[in-house]
């Protein structure tokens, strides 16, 4: 069985126990994979220990749906809307316009508020439809990647203040 464990939120919440859960699965002969939405240049020191410790493999999907980078038999994340492609659900179970008839992000900032503003401006629906990392330093907890007028702190630790995610 080919098993997607997120980082941030899941392995974090409780790494010895995922270490363990690793060890019985691979024992087991399942692969266990970890899929994270994180850039693959950014601060990764983290993830990269867990890898060393455990022997599993990650993918960085940079923010996109999960299910476009991996095709596993079992999820296991704390956040499953970034697994669901949400622009497939909702292009097609809605019938709102395909992601190609979108227009792109703006060149210049790729925050969340710029997004939201440069849709609304164009009566895009408001989908919250990819994650959004720093642009600084990846992280998709940094307060800079909800809002470019917020200070980078190059921490992916969960409640600071301006963040979008808890």
């Amino acid at each position: 069985m080919k098993i997607a464990l997120d980082f941030d939120g899941t392995i974090t919440a409780d790494e010895l126990f995922w270490a363990r859960f690793c060890a019985l699965a691979k024992q087991c002969g399942h692969h266990v994979t970890i899929v994270t939405a994180r850039h693959p240049d950014g601060d990764n020191r983290d993830v990269e220990a867990f890898i060393a410790e455990t022997g599993v493999r990650a993918i960085y999907t940079k923010g996109e749906s999960k299910c476009r980078h991996f095709k596993p038999d079992v999820w296991i994340d704390d956040m499953p809307e970034m697994i669901v492609d949400a622009v497939k659900s909702l292009t097609t179970n809605l019938g709102l316009p395909k992601p190609h008839d979108w227009p792109p992000p703006p060149q210049d900032c790729l925050c969340y508020r710029c997004w939201l503003e440069l849709r609304q401006t164009r009566g895009q629906p408001a989908l919250r439809d990819r994650m959004f990392l720093c642009s600084t330093c990846g992280n998709k907890r940094c307060p800079h990647a909800n809002d470019h007028r917020n200070v980078c702190t190059g921490s992916n630790e969960p409640g600071q203040p301006g963040s979008a995610y808890p």
